[in-house]
């Protein structure tokens, strides 16, 4: 066997005991890809405001909501903050998790400290939001970083 045969045969042999560890690594990394975030859907009520304790216990009437309306492609929001209704637009990077609003809009009523107080922590935070996560049936608002959370809503009905 002459050099060039014995080099074909080893890269070969190299070639093919090789291709199985090849194709496991390009699995493992194929696999670690992040999916695409699922843009939220239907009716929101809010569980936790982040840094906010009400002064006095808020009627279950009174809890914030948000509404996502998908059904065309500027995601239209609308809901209360316990005591006015909101509206705005959202606009989602489900790639990275990214969202953000345009202004909202509030009709002006006002109601009892304690749900005013609320209204302001809700407003707050919606105007902070450049992140988000939804698992389940869990919406979660962030800052934009992993530790800043602002909000946490849960879907309600389907």
């Amino acid at each position: 066997m002459n050099r060039s045969t014995l080099a074909l045969a080893v890269v070969s042999v190299f070639s093919a005991a090789s291709l199985p560890m090849i194709m496991t690594g390009c699995a493992t990394n194929k696999a670690t890809i992040a999916q695409p975030m699922a843009i939220p859907s239907g009716d929101f009520v809010v569980e936790s405001i982040i840094g906010f304790s009400p002064s006095k216990p808020i009627p279950e009437a009174a809890r914030p909501t948000l509404t996502f309306d998908t059904t065309n492609p500027a995601v239209k929001v609308s809901g209360s903050t316990g005591v006015n209704r909101i509206s705005s637009t959202a606009t989602f990077s489900p790639e990275n998790g990214g969202i953000s609003f345009t202004p909202f809009i509030s009709t002006r009523r006002a109601g009892p400290e304690n749900i005013m107080a609320q209204e302001n922590a809700v407003n707050a935070a919606l105007s902070k939001a450049q992140g988000y996560t939804l698992s389940n049936d869990l919406l979660t608002l962030t800052d934009g970083t992993p530790q800043g959370k602002l909000i946490i809503l849960r879907r309600v009905g389907k």
